[in-house]
């Protein structure tokens, strides 16, 4: 294929491993039909509790992803794993975020963190993508997508936006809680 792309699918779920709709579905879909086309395909999510039920040979590639949010900051780890497909996974481990009964709420609503949670990922992954190049030199995927938002949001860590295509599977209806985010990352 002649003009073979490296593409980042980044989604808050991925069928078949955590679904609360049709967000999954394209998520999990689209990768493995890009990937049929001849693409380099990888996809990124959080790694909600169960999730490594359908995964194989999953390992820990990068061990400590550290985000500011606010004044304090979190920190969590890149897992690398497989789905039925073959296509690779990376879930970002986060205990406290995304261990929980279920994705964004309970029956009650939505989580009172969920910005903060989704913030986290949003970084993380960026991060995580910085040090996994690092560790794997001669990977290196131009980005596309946000990179306005990226520029705002991580800098001034420019090496992000020059090594990655990054496309957001989000809808902000399916995705996004409710509740706004303000400069430093609390819900209101």
């Amino acid at each position: 294929m002649p003009n073979r792309l490296r593409i980042l699918v980044m989604a808050s779920e991925v069928a078949p491993f955590a679904k609360t709709g049709g967000l999954a579905d394209v998520a999990g879909a689209l990768p493995r039909a890009l990937a049929a086309l001849g693409h380099d395909v990888r996809v990124m999510m959080p790694r909600y509790r169960g999730a490594e039920a359908h995964a194989t040979d999953s390992r820990i590639v990068v061990p400590t992803i550290r985000v500011p949010l606010g004044e304090r900051a979190a920190e969590g780890a890149l897992i690398e794993t497989h789905g039925p497909s073959g296509v690779p996974v990376y879930m970002l481990e986060h205990e406290h975020y995304y261990n929980r009964d279920s994705l964004y709420g309970t029956a009650d609503g939505d989580y009172w963190d969920n910005c903060e949670r989704f913030v986290f990922f949003c970084r993380a992954a960026l991060e995580g993508l910085t040090q996994l190049d690092a560790a794997r030199p001669g990977i290196r995927w131009p980005m596309t997508g946000r990179p306005g938002w990226c520029r705002s949001t991580c800098a001034p860590s420019t090496a992000i936006i020059r090594s990655w295509a990054v496309w957001p599977a989000s809808s902000p209806s399916t995705t996004w809680p409710t509740r706004a985010c303000s400069g430093t990352t609390t819900c209101r």
